[in-house]
């Protein structure tokens, strides 16, 4: 379980929007679960509107192109089970009772052009984005539930905690009360 709060207790800005796009692309995941469905379909669910929010942002320049993976570069889930990250077989139907994680992230290291190879294409990117890049830098955002598969659909196990921002500063700031 991974869950992305800011230190100071409140979301900058910036921090939001990047925030923001990943817990949408956490819904759109949730909304691929069902029996029948497949980790590809719920990764590809949440690698959407990671697209969609990278360009928005102008992190990317082409949502059909790779460049997206400067910025997220794992899948969305993985099994649960015996192991941590548990092993299954690519592209298998999931079934009421499979348990596993979403969890899209973006993550804007303050070195992620550095170790681009120097291509003209990666010379333009790198231009194209530069200004969103120095903007975003250094912002890191996961955030990761357990499912269960369920006959309808699933059932969020981790559901409890606090994923919205509202919810995230409201927790820091009780806490914050509480340990004075």
């Amino acid at each position: 379980m991974t869950r992305t709060f800011p230190a100071g207790g409140k979301f900058s800005p910036t921090q939001a929007e990047v925030y923001n796009i990943v817990l949408a692309a956490q819904e759109a995941g949730f909304k691929a679960v069902r029996p029948g469905a497949s980790l590809p379909e719920v990764h590809d669910a949440a690698l959407k509107v990671i697209k969609e929010g990278l360009l928005r942002l102008g992190l990317i320049t082409d949502r059909d192109s790779m460049q997206y993976r400067v910025w997220f570069m794992h899948g969305t889930s993985h099994y649960l089970g015996m192991n941590v990250h548990d092993v299954g077989l690519p592209g298998v139907k999931l079934d009421a009772g499979v348990v596993f994680t979403v969890e899209p992230g973006i993550y804007i290291r303050p070195d992620a052009l550095d170790y681009l190879p120097k291509t003209p294409e990666n010379e333009k990117f790198i231009a194209a984005v530069r200004p969103a890049f120095e903007k975003y830098r250094g912002i890191g955002v996961r955030i990761e539930d357990d499912v269960v598969v369920t006959a309808e659909g699933y059932r969020n196990l981790s559901g409890a905690l606090p994923r919205t921002i509202p919810e995230i500063e409201s927790f820091i700031a009780r806490a914050q009360r509480e340990v004075r």
